[in-house]
């Protein structure tokens, strides 16, 4: 039953036309009972409290993980910016996890929220302030962009030549200030799914103009290896794969890293945790069209119980590593992040769906049970540091 309610919310959530109002009412009563029952059924509330020690993991299967992996971390440091604190102590969290890599978002919302006022820089030194921490302790960056406007989706819509003006603009922006320590550029967010307002046909096209604002930059820094991301959503059993090749075959030369967004036993899959087995398909476009790949996203809500949420993490992060090392592609993956660094005060994580339950740290600043789980499952997998970009050329520079 589980698994037919998920096919259609999948149908629902896919990006293309469609009726607003009866979507999201759709979609979201699909997503609430599809979660609660999915985690009830199968993985109850759990109240016990989560073992100091996970048990041992040095199995032959999990010494097998690539060790160029990077484990990373998505984080929202632009909650941040008015408290008091600033970034510093999430920063220091990041460091006591011992990940690799964080990901964070430069919206262009927030930088132009009306289409009749200038792109405002002022909150990028922040940013650029930021950056220079994490690349101190030595974590690799990856900054999303995206967060369109209303008015520019309106025309993208409408008048799609000056929605790409705008665009490059914008890209251009984030990119000539944030400099040459930014490590990844991902371009939009989940594009085949409705939480991507751009229309499918222009999806191809976004990845192109984007890329070519980057390209520009790059070409006045000699020696930055920045990468450009896209990543697809297998959720709720969306046919990903076909999104995926419709935008390979549109803008392969605009992409270096594949990227894969899956939260198996929360958005899909409710009764397998570890069901990482649609990895080999990714696999198998990377080895096609000759790209790198990554997990741009996974993660466990703890609103049905932070021990949940660990032993999730016990389970599936471990699993995730293992498929990895048993791909013939698997020394090209370059990285997998957790959603999310910490929850936010000023959101609620109740009642589902919500995404402020997702984090390890949670809205006071107490460290969850997940945090010590994930922190443990990726200690074995040695010290996670910064990650020398391959110096084989891709997209573009291969002259693909």
């Amino acid at each position: 039953m589980l698994e037919v309610m998920n096919l259609f919310v999948g149908f629902k959530a896919r990006k293309a036309p469609f009726r607003l109002n009866a979507l999201v009412i759709a979609g979201g009563v699909g997503l609430v009972t599809t979660a609660l029952l999915g985690a009830l059924i199968y993985h109850p509330f759990e109240s016990s409290p989560w073992p100091q020690a996970l048990p041992a993991i040095g199995s032959p299967s999990h010494e097998a993980i690539p060790p160029e992996l990077i484990w990373g971390v998505s984080w929202h440091p632009e909650r941040l910016e008015d408290s008091s604190g600033g970034y510093q102590d999430q920063l220091k969290a990041v460091g006591d996890l011992g990940v690799g890599l964080i990901r964070f978002d430069v919206h262009w919302n927030r930088m132009q929220p009306t289409a009749d006022q200038p792109i405002d820089l002022a909150g990028l030194p922040y940013f650029r302030s930021l950056i220079t921490d994490a690349k101190s302790k030595g974590l690799q960056i990856k900054v999303n962009l995206g967060g369109y406007p209303s008015w520019a989706v309106k025309l993208a819509n409408e008048t799609p030549d000056d929605f790409f003006s705008r665009y490059r603009t914008y890209v251009r922006s984030v990119v000539a200030t944030l400099g040459s320590d930014v490590d990844y550029y991902q371009m939009g967010n989940e594009f085949n799914t409705i939480l991507d307002p751009i229309p499918e046909p222009l999806d191809g096209r976004l990845f192109r103009e984007a890329r070519a604002e980057i390209d520009g930059q790059k070409a006045k820094q000699p020696g930055w290896r920045v990468k450009t991301v896209i990543n697809v959503c297998d959720t709720f059993y969306l046919p990903w794969q076909d999104d995926l090749e419709r935008v390979m075959e549109e803008s392969a030369d605009a992409i270096d890293v594949i990227g894969y967004d899956f939260y198996p036993g929360n958005y899909s899959h409710p009764h397998d945790w570890s069901a990482w087995q649609a990895l080999q398909t990714l696999a198998s476009v990377m080895q096609r069209y000759d790209k790198e790949g990554a997990i741009c996203e996974t993660g466990c809500p703890a609103f049905l119980g932070e021990g949940r949420q660990a032993r999730w993490i016990a389970k599936s992060a471990r699993a995730l590593g293992q498929e990895i090392a048993r791909s013939p592609m698997r020394d090209r993956f370059l990285f997998a992040v957790f959603y999310e660094l910490a929850d936010d005060p000023h959101l609620k994580a109740w009642p589902p769906p919500t995404e402020n339950s997702f984090g390890l740290i949670a809205a006071d600043g107490r460290r969850k049970p997940g945090f010590d789980a994930f922190r443990q499952v990726i200690a074995p997998h040695g010290p996670q540091g910064p990650r020398a970009q391959s110096e084989r050329p891709i997209g573009r520079e291969a002259g693909r």
